[in-house]
């Protein structure tokens, strides 16, 4: 312990690049990012080093044309090859014993892993299936929504076809009655993990799947931009933006702390059965995992856990560090997510056949403050995060040149024709009409 301690104590910079770090992921520093895009486009800061690793990066508009993102916004690595699974035990094992408060918090988290977190990076839904046993609660309290027949749907046995809903009796608990691949079968609500999009567009509402219309007019669209099918794009609240964020935080931190141990091994001795000594490998990365689950579950300190990374390697500790901290706030972030209850509704906007990203937005303006556009492309590894205001428009194309107005997108032109009609004046040469862009008037020199 006192070599440990000494090795530590000349590590001087351990403590101050932890702090950087998290207060990288702090709430003001992350949405101050997101809204001020277009500031730190022109006046970039420059990142620590310490953060290098999980700094966002800033754009005026992508350049691939079929992403329909051409405002400012922030991107941040991202991909299902990330460590998900672990990122998902420690933050459901800091919501089981800390931040969750009640059962309800437990089951509605649980399911905007299956129904939010798999969907969005693809992920199999056999890491999740303790999750979706352990956490549901009995049929009168749980807050699974209910199904209707002929949507398709993601179970654990694979993609069904809902046939009938079974309501509960006195022999039997409320199940469903699915089509497989390979037959008719009948589940219960809890092995049912998302939903999927089909011709059926459904979105919930009460705890139940309503049946939009198709003659709905925020689906007739007309002349519309849409977006690729494996684009994952959904509009949500501050509160899901930040879960967003420092869960991509949370997977790249422990994706880079992952292939810096993942070199590293830890020979144990042990006797086989002739009683020879021999030796095995141990991955240090998986020692450092199990060491974050003791120290949630509190059978550790936290001197105790940066001895134990210590041990294992002697380059960056502060990343292993930081990781503490960082699930704590994404597990937190999760529960005020599931608490607020809307987040699984928007997403249900982006599930629809028809990926307009106008129509999705005026759809998820009338459920709530859906500020923050939230994008992700699987191919290009990134999670792209934008902030829209009410009265500012989703542009859908391109800006001609400098100095030109911007082309809105469809359902936007009628904001814009408003003002005209109110004698309001609307710059052409700044966004949206915001007289805020236009330079400001020199004084005259007097001779």
């Amino acid at each position: 312990v006192a070599e440990t301690n000494f090795d530590a104590s000349l590590d001087v910079l351990c403590y101050f690049y932890r702090r950087e770090i998290e207060r990288s992921f702090g709430t003001e520093n992350l949405t101050e990012a997101c809204k001020r895009a277009r500031h730190f486009i022109k006046k970039p800061k420059i990142s620590h080093l310490a953060t290098k690793a999980i700094t966002n990066t800033f754009s005026s508009q992508h350049a691939d044309p079929s992403m329909l993102l051409f405002q400012p916004h922030i991107s941040v690595k991202a991909n299902n090859n990330m460590p998900h699974k672990d990122a998902h035990d420690l933050v459901a094992l800091q919501i089981l014993n800390v931040s969750a408060k009640t059962n309800a918090d437990r089951e509605k988290a649980s399911r905007l892993w299956t129904e939010f977190i798999i969907p969005w990076f693809d992920l199999p839904v056999h890491w999740f299936l303790n999750e979706l046993r352990d956490k549901a609660r009995s049929e009168k309290s749980s807050c699974i929504v209910k199904y209707v027949p002929g949507q398709m749907i993601k179970t654990t046995i694979g993609p069904a076809c809902v046939l009938a809903m079974l309501d509960a009796g006195p022999n039997a608990a409320l199940r469903y009655k699915v089509q497989t691949p390979f037959g008719i079968a009948y589940i219960r609500p809890s092995s049912i993990a998302h939903h999927l999009p089909s011709d059926m567009e459904c979105v919930r509402h009460g705890g139940y799947m309503d049946v939009l219309n198709p003659t709905d007019e925020s689906l007739d669209t007309g002349r519309v931009k849409t977006l690729n099918s494996s684009c994952q794009c959904v509009f949500g609240t501050e509160k899901l933006y930040l879960f967003m964020r420092l869960y991509c935080t949370l997977i790249t931190l422990l994706d880079k702390v992952k292939n810096q141990l993942n070199a590293k091994w830890l020979d144990v001795p042990y006797y086989t059965k002739n009683k020879m000594k021999a030796a095995t490998a141990k991955n240090h990365y998986n020692k450092m995992v199990s060491s974050l689950k003791n120290y949630i579950n509190e059978d550790i300190e936290f001197k105790r856990y940066e001895i134990l990374c210590r041990e294992m390697t002697k380059e960056k500790v502060y990343e292993m560090s930081a990781l503490p901290r960082l699930i704590e706030k994404c597990a937190d972030a999760l529960v005020k997510v599931s608490r607020e209850d809307v987040a699984l509704t928007l997403f249900d906007f982006s599930r629809l056949k028809k990926k307009d990203p106008v129509a999705q937005r005026k759809q998820s303006l009338n459920v709530a403050d859906a500020l923050y556009r939230i994008q992700y492309q699987p191919d290009e590894g990134l999670v792209h995060f934008c902030f829209l205001a009410r009265d500012k428009s989703l542009l859908t194309a391109p800006r001609i040149s400098s100095g030109t107005s911007p082309t809105p997108g469809v359902g936007d032109q009628k904001m814009i024709d408003d003002d005209a009609n109110s004698g309001k004046s609307v710059d052409q040469s700044a966004p949206n009409g915001d007289n805020s862009y236009e330079p400001s008037t020199k004084r005259l020199k007097l001779k």
